[in-house]
């Protein structure tokens, strides 16, 4: 098992990225909900899955709860970088749709411009 492991960055003032890197379960999910939670006074939120090898059903409820709890204060979130592992389970859950999945950071900050 790879431990996680969070880092941020915010390539636009009004931008936060979350990387992940490492496996997202359920003995570590909860350290992703904090950082998403610190996250929403950005306009945009992005998590980076290009590092991560793994997302079991509480990583999933994470992102379906950010997701929803941004779109309600107008933050815009999405995920990018997802390996095909994780994007068919991202998928399956509805979180595709509404413009949530994109290759890159460059590719969702362009879609999703003021």
């Amino acid at each position: 098992m790879s431990p996680l492991e969070l880092a941020e960055s915010e390539p636009r003032p009004d931008c936060r990225v979350i990387h992940v890197e490492g496996e997202l379960d359920l003995n570590v999910a909860f350290q992703l909900v904090r950082r998403l939670e610190d996250a929403t006074a950005a306009e945009i939120v992005l998590v980076d899955l290009r590092e991560c090898a793994f997302v079991d059903s509480t990583g999933l409820a994470a992102f379906v709860h950010a997701r929803d709890a941004m779109e309600r204060s107008g933050t815009r979130f999405a995920i990018v970088g997802a390996n095909d592992r994780v994007l068919r389970v991202l998928e399956m859950t509805g979180l595709s749709g509404k413009s949530h999945l994109f290759d890159d950071v460059e590719d969702a900050l362009g879609q999703l411009r003021s």
